[in-house]
């Protein structure tokens, strides 16, 4: 199994190969995701190959939406984007690390999933109106077969800019095969509200064939019209474990299959200023949720801090700060040693 890593840059200037992380020379990273996505479409069945793109900045933004299309990928042989430890944000916006944030004028994604094997960790994506439009999604597929889609720990956010918009998702899940599977885990999804409140979703299965799965662990989602929704209808599992939706109109719709989840508001550190993390006050979500959840599949919050006992709802696991470290430093420490062997 071979691992083909190339990064991608908004520092770097258009032409170079994404063999490195440099912004300067031939081999200096794309310039956006939607560049690296362009160049490096490809069999990876043929070379049992993992491909793996690691996006970083020096401040500047990933303005390009991107279609991942034109790859064929399988459970073993996939698609991985993620950000590199330096560059990730801390579980807050972080206008220094690493974000894509595209204007959209018309109806898609910020992130468009076109293929059946993807892994995204730690995006930054503010979907911007450009428009008044029908509809906007943050992170999403379109139609996919057969497939196992993941995203975690990522925030996305949407800047409506004043403009109408009937539907809108941060995060969406639309398959086209019963074997189809999705994992959505630690992402914070915040401000998907821009009409109609049964329209306006934070987490969303969307549409899919009888027996596909969504399972959403612990995400945040706040100030959106319904939280976790399930359009998909029946024949569809659609499960959210330790899950916390806050300041939503409608937590869960009816649809939901719910484990240790929360539509109570918890205390988090600075609402206004959309900081999410835990406060150490809080007593709705802290000590809510249940252990392991998913028998493995991650043990760590969105800022790569291990959670431990009984876990907590939502993106963050509240960990208070001990032996004289300050709980900033005991969480850039632990996200690196977490993130070293994410995927």
């Amino acid at each position: 199994m071979a691992t083909i890593t190339r990064y991608v840059n908004p520092d770097s200037a258009d032409g170079g190969d994404g063999t490195t992380n440099a912004t300067t020379g031939a081999n200096r990273a794309y310039a956006s995701l939607a560049d690296w996505e362009g160049h490096e479409q490809q069999n990876l069945d043929t070379g049992n190959s993992i491909a793996e793109c690691i996006c970083e900045t020096n401040g500047t933004a990933d303005t390009t939406a991107v279609t991942i299309d034109g790859w064929t990928t399988s459970a073993t042989d996939y698609i991985a984007i993620k950000t590199s430890a330096g560059h990730r944000h801390g579980g807050k916006w972080n206008t220094g690390k690493y974000s894509l944030t595209p204007t959209i004028a018309n109806e898609t994604r910020a992130v468009t999933v076109s293929e059946e094997f993807v892994r995204i960790d730690g995006l930054q994506v503010n979907a911007i109106c450009g428009a008044s439009i029908v509809w906007i999604v943050g992170i999403g597929s379109s139609t996919l077969a057969a497939c196992e889609f993941r995203i975690s720990n990522c925030i996305v956010k949407i800047t409506k800019g004043g403009y109408t918009i009937t539907y809108a998702s941060g995060i969406e899940f639309i398959n086209g095969n019963a074997s189809s599977v999705a994992h959505f885990w630690n992402n914070i999804v915040y401000d998907f509200i821009t009409g109609t409140a049964g329209n306006q979703r934070g987490i969303r299965f969307e549409a899919g064939t009888n027996g596909s799965v969504l399972t959403a662990y612990n995400n945040t989602v706040v100030n959106c019209g319904t939280g976790f929704s399930n359009g998909a209808g029946s024949g569809v599992t659609f499960t959210a474990k330790n899950c916390g939706a806050a300041s939503c109109t409608t937590g869960f719709s009816a649809n939901v299959t719910q484990t240790t989840c929360s539509a109570t508001a918890p205390t988090f550190v600075d609402d206004a200023n959309d900081d999410f993390h835990l406060a150490s006050g809080d007593t709705a979500w802290k000590n809510a949720g249940t252990s392991d959840p998913d028998s493995g599949l991650f043990s760590d919050d969105i800022d790569g801090q291990t959670r431990s006992g009984t876990w907590d709802i939502g993106a963050d696991e509240y960990v208070a700060a001990a032996g004289g470290l300050s709980i900033l430093v005991r969480r850039a420490y632990s996200q690196a040693v977490n993130r070293a062997a994410t995927y």
